[in-house]
């Protein structure tokens, strides 16, 4: 069951961002927001066109219904879930509309919390004690949606953006692939507890397989690590290096543009190098040949 992005609907349509104005952006009238798209559950058309206000409440619907069926019948579950919100189009239901509302993004924001707090709550009334929750974020903000956009926090990157560029997704400076998780095992995981540690979303499948007690394939090399041991309080150790590649933002898909060594992180660029090094605020190694030592060379 789900939704793909469809060309001719994203608000807005990608005009560029004003720069003097937090005015919400106004989508073009070669926008359209009634499409034909269908909704598919397995291989059944259920509804088409698919309507984008009820989405999320459609795919709440199911995985409570899922949760609750599971639960009766004793059977172990695995069920991961792609919300339609935080991307665009920013479609909201009925309940949660307000024409006046000058923050289109927060307004979404509090729906899928409130969407979220559902499936929290069909978990703590039924399987509470043996159902752990982990939720994520893929990437940072498009910048190019603005006001829909969200927001990269303290990692603006404006060194780059007077150069035309950004800190947002699809690059790998912080604002671009820094996100925040939560996660969630009354009894396991300890309470209002916050880690600095460098975990990246590679550890969920290593972490949930030696959960279920199984084992990963010896004959496959896994770049994540099996984090249960940090989620529970018993480990402080995360990763030491985590290599970042470029995913659209500059050079070709899949190449290492960033490498990550504990609190140090070096980027692949080829000029400017007294700029860089002198407007960030952390360190920053930039380099012509590949990185060898960033400990000793500099």
């Amino acid at each position: 069951m789900g939704c793909t992005d469809t060309p001719g609907y994203n608000l807005p349509p990608c005009p560029a961002c004003p720069r003097c104005s937090t005015t919400v952006s106004k989508h073009q009238k070669n926008c359209y927001p009634e499409i034909s798209l269908p909704l598919f559950e397995n291989l059944t058309i259920v509804q088409q066109p698919v309507n984008l206000t009820t989405l999320a409440a459609k795919f709440t619907e199911k995985v409570i219904h899922f949760i609750h069926y599971a639960s009766q019948k004793g059977f172990p579950f695995f069920l991961y879930l792609a919300l339609a919100h935080m991307h665009v189009p920013l479609v909201l239901s009925e309940a949660s509309w307000n024409p006046s509302c000058q923050d289109p993004y927060g307004t979404y924001l509090k729906e899928m919390d409130a969407l979220v707090g559902q499936i929290k709550d069909a978990v703590d009334s039924t399987a509470k004690e043996d159902t752990f929750l982990w939720f994520t974020g893929d990437n940072g903000p498009w910048s190019e949606k603005c006001d829909y956009a969200g927001s990269v926090g303290p990692y603006t990157g404006m060194w780059q953006r007077k150069k035309g560029g950004s800190s947002a997704k699809q690059t790998t400076w912080e604002g671009g692939h820094r996100v925040p998780t939560v996660a969630y095992w009354p009894g396991k995981i300890p309470a209002n507890v916050t880690s600095p540690l460098m975990l990246s979303t590679l550890d969920i499948f290593p972490t949930l397989v030696s959960l279920a007690n199984a084992t990963l394939p010896p004959n496959r090399r896994f770049d994540g690590i099996d984090i249960s041991e940090v989620l529970f309080g018993y480990s402080s150790k995360g990763h030491q290096t985590l290599f970042h590649p470029n995913s659209g933002a500059a050079g070709k898909y899949g190449e290492i543009q960033s490498l990550r060594l504990d609190q140090y992180k070096a980027f692949y660029l080829t000029a400017l190098r007294n700029e860089y090094r002198q407007s960030l605020s952390y360190m920053v190694v930039v380099f012509q040949k590949p990185l060898i030592d960033i400990f000793h060379r500099f």
